[in-house]
């Protein structure tokens, strides 16, 4: 009987070895690159991610990345203010948390929200349908 962990240990490594004989990173770990190299790995890397997330829009489904996920729920606050919908409290009161020793900014906030003045980034549809 063969010992699996061997084996799949040798597996590991032979992929890893196909990997690193790929395009990218020209067989190199990143910390094995030079400054400029890890630049130039990064520069692509990014403009790879900004390509994937720009047909993901194109396509009307933004990737899940941090700063959509964040803007996603700021129209998500936006709509509940406009709106007064359950939870508009809340957001008034995170509003005001984080703009302590300024009591306007929460009611300014809920103005201009349903003035138009603060505008939806993500979910334009959402709000034009319901209009």
């Amino acid at each position: 009987m063969t010992d699996s962990g061997e084996t799949d240990a040798g597996r590991l490594m032979q992929l890893y070895k196909d990997l690193a004989a790929k395009e990218g990173t020209k067989g190199k770990t990143l910390a094995d690159m030079t400054p400029d190299e890890l630049r130039a790995y990064k520069s692509e890397s990014k403009r790879r991610s900004r390509e994937r997330q720009r047909a993901a829009m194109d396509k009307g489904s933004p990737e899940p990345t941090t700063d959509n996920i964040r803007s996603v729920l700021a129209d998500a606050a936006l709509l509940i203010l406009i709106k007064d919908a359950p939870g508009a409290d809340i957001v008034m009161g995170v509003l005001g948390i984080a703009f302590k020793g300024r009591a306007g900014v929460p009611g300014k906030v809920r103005a201009d929200a349903k003035d138009g003045k603060i505008r939806l980034r993500n979910v334009r549809d959402l709000a034009s349908a319901e209009k």
